[in-house]
């Protein structure tokens, strides 16, 4: 019952619609459209309940970082908005202001240098890499 409760209002945020599917998900559409499973128009989507059950129970992953997974893709984050009428502890320890999902991640300052550092490694590393302010303009 505690997991109905839990799921009521949790929704996977519109972004994740823009996500690609991953090589794997691909060949097992093209599987399942080839034994007649599926329709051959069927579009290929991201199972995202099978995808966080694989984060939420593979051992490499830190508990911590699972559980902030979870909440960021089925947006349930409990962000300063909820906190900062009974605590100190609902504004951005950084800059003072109230700690949104949208400022811890890329509002405030801390945040913005981070993404910064993020941009030029994933730059290096792969010649399709989208930095953080055209990811945004497409799926935020």
């Amino acid at each position: 019952m505690n997991k109905k409760i839990r799921n009521i209002s949790a929704s996977p945020l519109p972004a994740l619609e823009h996500w690609k599917p991953s090589r794997g998900e691909i060949s097992l559409h093209k599987r399942k459209v080839e034994k007649g499973d599926l329709p051959p128009n069927a579009s290929c989507k991201i199972n995202w309940q099978f995808r966080i059950q694989k984060i939420i129970n593979c051992p490499f992953v830190m508990p911590k970082y699972r559980q902030l997974i979870y909440w960021i893709t089925t947006n349930t984050l409990c962000t300063g908005k909820q906190l900062v009428h009974y605590s100190s502890r609902g504004l951005c320890p950084n800059c003072g202001f109230t700690a949104t999902w949208q400022h811890m991640f890329f509002e405030c300052q801390l945040s913005a240098d981070i993404w910064k550092i993020l941009d030029e490694l994933g730059k290096e590393q792969w010649d399709d890499y989208l930095p953080l302010e055209k990811m945004k303009s497409q799926s935020f």
